[in-house]
């Protein structure tokens, strides 16, 4: 029976080896020879076995996880009607210097590439740097810059909101459907990490993404000098009941599959953005850079329309290790390009003003919101 298996024992073909148990009588004691070499054969299929049974494992692991994700993503469902009460009840209308007036549809643009040479002179070492002794995320840093600067600019009139609703763009990965499930256990393919063969290479190219409305806190009554950082400990309370909260799941819905069934008379009150003063959008861009027609793009930036009542936007692009900022606002709400400027040289001061002031001497971390 041993002839039928393609193995090597005690590195030798199988064959061989069982040709060196028949002519064991011819050891000086062959039951002991027999006895070393059955055990050696146990040890093998003992090894197989347990490779088997970490991969079925695997398997089970991934599988149990991708289906508590499946099972999130419906049961969202249910919470879509206390969200829609929520954000209607508690989300009011914002009313300041950038929100208010009618669009005019004229816009005025800016932008902000670094030109720093040394990495650690770069925006992104520092939100790193910042990270690292604060403890807090990328986007808490980046948002409490843009608040940062828009609390000056509002003090140039003398008149500082306390709070802003900021649009937050999101693109959500759906979960590993049963269909892929399937075809990694047929395939035995266990190293093919799921997610990324959920989506067909044939399929055309879509736009999974989501919105959620931020309350942006801009007043800082703090006078010290660690203002910045207790305007962090603020965004970071709010970014925290947003990431918590079933927004972004509930408005995909929405947006996916509610919207497609309604009316376009009733859909569209629904979809305008009246709430709102900015969108702001964080995208992940090349990592190296990139060539076009054989240039090289040594500066990458992108601007997001204005809409109904929401007439700024704000955008981040990190490319090449670099932030690359834009800004887009309507005439109605800031007729000079120069104000539009002086808002995101803001943006890369506070990133740079708190890198200084978490210093290695400085231990203070920002604690979790309660």
């Amino acid at each position: 029976e041993m002839k039928d298996f393609n193995i090597v024992v005690n590195d030798r073909p199988s064959g061989e080896f069982l040709d060196l148990i028949n002519s064991a009588t011819m050891l000086e004691d062959p039951y002991t020879q027999v006895e070393e070499n059955e055990n050696r054969i146990i040890l093998f299929l003992l090894k197989k076995c347990t490779a088997g049974l970490c991969m079925f494992l695997n398997v089970l692991c991934k599988f149990v996880k991708s289906l508590g994700a499946l099972i999130r993503q419906w049961s969202v469902l249910l919470f879509i009607p206390a969200s829609l009460l929520n954000q209607a009840l508690t989300q009011t209308q914002d009313s300041n210097l950038l929100h208010g007036p009618k669009l005019s549809g004229h816009k005025v643009v800016a932008w902000y590439f670094e030109q720093q040479d040394n990495s650690d002179q770069l925006l992104m070492s520092m939100i790193k740097r910042i990270r690292a002794k604060t403890g807090v995320r990328f986007s808490d840093v980046l948002l409490t810059a843009v608040s940062a600067s828009l609390e000056k600019f509002y003090a140039q009139s003398n008149e500082v909101p306390q709070f802003i609703t900021v649009v937050i763009p999101a693109r959500l990965t759906p979960p590993p459907s049963t269909q892929a499930l399937t075809k990694v256990i047929k395939t035995k393919n266990f190293s093919t990490k799921v997610t990324k063969i959920t989506e067909n290479p044939d399929s055309s190219l879509e736009n999974k993404f989501s919105v959620a409305l931020l309350p942006l806190p801009i007043a800082n009554n703090s006078s010290n000098q660690l203002k910045l950082f207790t305007k962090l400990r603020q965004v970071r309370k709010h970014c925290d009941l947003l990431r918590n909260s079933p927004d972004y799941l509930v408005n995909y819905w929405l947006l996916r599959v509610v919207a497609t069934l309604l009316p376009t008379w009733l859909l569209r009150p629904m979809m305008q953005s009246t709430h709102s003063t900015l969108v702001l959008s964080n995208l992940p861009g090349p990592t190296r850079l990139t060539k076009l027609a054989g240039h090289t793009l040594h500066d990458l930036v992108f601007w997001v329309p204005n809409r109904t009542t929401t007439g700024v936007g704000v955008t981040v692009l990190s490319y090449a290790g670099r932030l690359q900022l834009g800004l887009m606002a309507d005439r109605a709400l800031i007729a000079c390009q120069q104000d539009t400027q002086l808002i995101l040289d803001g943006v890369a001061t506070a990133i740079q003003q708190m890198d200084q002031l978490s210093s290695p001497q400085d231990t203070t971390r920002v604690p979790p919101a309660q």
